[in-house]
């Protein structure tokens, strides 16, 4: 969906913090939620965030540099999983 629509060549999966690569080659990282959060586990170059609608359509959340996201959470208790 998102590879599609934002011409991402998609990479293996395993890649520590990308999804994809741009035709310049920027590493792209993306998150999709059904819900309200998406969870980071390091920075990258740029990120692309999804919400997907009930009808299968998405609206996209963030698209911008990874940096901006890692100074805003820079500091702040990371949430727990278990």
């Amino acid at each position: 969906m998102v590879a599609d629509a934002y011409d991402l060549e998609l990479v293996t999966a395993s890649n520590k913090g990308f999804d994809a690569l741009t035709r310049d080659g920027v590493e792209v990282e993306v998150k999709a939620t059904q819900a309200k959060t998406v969870s980071f586990h390091s920075e990258s170059q740029h990120v692309i965030v999804i919400k997907i609608n009930k009808d299968g359509t998405f609206d996209v959340v963030y698209n911008g540099p990874g940096a901006l996201i890692s100074r805003h959470f820079r500091g702040k208790p990371l949430p727990s999983n278990g």
